[in-house]
């Protein structure tokens, strides 16, 4: 489960750093913006799980 999981966010954060490192301003990049939104949705989604299972507490 985790190899399939690492590929695409490795994916997503490379893609990130790239936009981020060549000076594209988040306003005006609508695919930094997703990239973004889905980094913080898989971490929820990730810290939701952690605290559920009880593997991490409030």
């Amino acid at each position: 489960m985790t190899q399939k999981i690492e590929k695409p966010l490795s994916k997503l954060i490379g893609l990130i750093i790239k936009k981020l490192e060549s000076g594209v301003d988040i306003y005006d990049s609508e695919e930094l913006r997703d990239a973004l939104s889905l980094l913080e949705t898989f971490i929820s989604v990730e810290l939701r799980k952690k605290i559920a299972n009880g593997n991490m507490k409030v």
